[in-house]
This record gives structure tokens, C-alpha cells and sequence, in this order.
């Protein structure tokens, strides 16, 4: 018959499992969310990525300029370098994670037109 203190090592095992998920569940924060608002340096719809340089972040950040993410491509489709666009920045796993959502243009006067090539053809 086994006696009751060679259960209890076991016992404890399973409370400090259990004590470890309810700690490491408990890390997992929930995104947050902060208004931006900036113009396009540059956009790059291969890797879904804006180049913003953007105004103070309230409680994340500091006006720089920085690519992110973009998770929704029909953003990148309306959006153009010059354009002073809103965003909202989704921020996961303590800030290791960032994205842009909710992309929209509310200024496309400052946008680089089209280059076209105007001078006559060189005719050596």
C-alpha cells in the first residue's frame, strides 16, 4: 500500500502545471488599438507594407517615420505615396506585433504625379 506522501510530489506537479497556464494565459494581453495619422513615404504591395511618416502617437509612440503591415490589400490599392492618410495601429503580444487597420485617405493633394518623360528624343 503506498503511502500518502509519495502522492503528494504529483499532487503538486499538476497545481504548479496548472498554476503556470493560468499565469502564462494571464500574460497574453489583448491587442490594442491607437489612431494614426501620417503621409505615405512609400508603399510596397508585394510585402503589404506602408511607409508612414506620422504624427505623435498618444501612449505608443513618437512622430518617425516607419513601414507597417498592412493586413487588408485593398488599402494598398487606394493608397499612394504622397497621400495623408488615417490608420488605426493594432499592436499583440506586448507590442511585438504591429499592423495597420482601417486605412483611409483623407488628403491626396500632396501625391507625386506620374513622371513622363516630356523632352524631345534624342536624335544623334
Amino acid at each position: 500500500m503506498a503511502s500518502k506522501t509519495s502522492r503528494l510530489p504529483g499532487r503538486h506537479l499538476v497545481v504548479v502545471i496548472l498554476a503556470c497556464v493560468v499565469i502564462t494565459t494571464g500574460c497574453q494581453s489583448k491587442p490594442k488599438r491607437y489612431n494614426l495619422r501620417g503621409q505615405v513615404v512609400a508603399k510596397d504591395a508585394a510585402a503589404n507594407t506602408l511607409t508612414v511618416k506620422h504624427d505623435d502617437i498618444p501612449g505608443f509612440m513618437s512622430a518617425m517615420t516607419m513601414a507597417y503591415p498592412v493586413k487588408d490589400a485593398g488599402s494598398l490599392q487606394v493608397v499612394e505615396p504622397g497621400d495623408i492618410i488615417t490608420a488605426v495601429v493594432v499592436t499583440a503580444n506586448q507590442g511585438m506585433d504591429y499592423w495597420l487597420e482601417n486605412v483611409r485617405v483623407v488628403d491626396r493633394s500632396g501625391r507625386q504625379p506620374a513622371r513622363t518623360n516630356t523632352s524631345p528624343p534624342d536624335s544623334r
